[in-house]
């Protein structure tokens, strides 16, 4: 009987924590990106820049292929790690006079929380909350990316935001004498492959 009742209660702890062990966060770090801003110069002339340097973490609850929550994550680019696909000193200058580039080192997104999660198939369309920080100001911004769990068990995360350099109090810059007008309007394109 005594070791009946044992047996019980050796089973509903690893029960509980079996269960506790699935619903725990799990750190994931990044291990490859490509991060473009794109956008628009008047007269027509369209412009893409590269994050070269990253860091990413992120604490996903998983459960299979589904994503749960998000306890947190944080992206941080640095600023001068941006170069024009164009191999531009000159555009690349710029770039960091404009985002202030020596008094805020970084741009950087933090989620705080998961609002949706939709799984289709083996991808899920994912809505993240957080606040998004250039030249130092900060702003709320909601990201709606891609994400899937790959066979090797890594995350790959995927997707586009649009934003208005003015929000941030940014002025866009301008070229050859302001003949050429960078328009407010900036795409973020992205896709990162996370690790545990």
């Amino acid at each position: 009987m005594v070791m009946k009742n044992s047996l019980k209660i050796g089973l509903i702890g690893l029960m509980i924590y079996g269960l506790g062990q699935s619903v725990m966060a799990q750190s994931y770090q990044l291990k490859s990106h490509k991060i473009e801003l794109r956008g628009m110069a008047k007269p027509e002339h369209a412009w893409t820049s590269q994050a070269t340097k990253a860091t990413l973490t992120a604490d996903f609850v998983m459960e299979g292929n589904s994503f749960k929550e998000l306890k947190k994550a944080t992206l941080d680019i640095p600023t001068k790690g941006i170069k024009s696909d164009k191999n531009s000193d000159l555009m690349d200058n710029r770039t960091y006079e404009t985002l202030l580039a020596d008094k805020y080192p970084s741009i950087q997104y933090v989620a705080t929380s998961l609002k949706s999660a939709i799984l289709q198939g083996n991808e899920s369309t994912l809505v993240l909350v957080g606040t998004l920080t250039m030249a130092g100001k900060s702003q709320p911004v909601e990201l709606t990316m891609k994400g899937k769990i790959l066979a090797n068990g890594a995350i790959e995360l995927n997707g586009s935001q649009a934003l208005k350099m003015s929000n941030y109090g940014i002025k866009p810059p301008s070229f050859m004498l302001g003949a050429l007008k960078v328009v407010d309007d900036i795409t973020i394109v992205y896709s990162v492959t996370l690790q545990k």
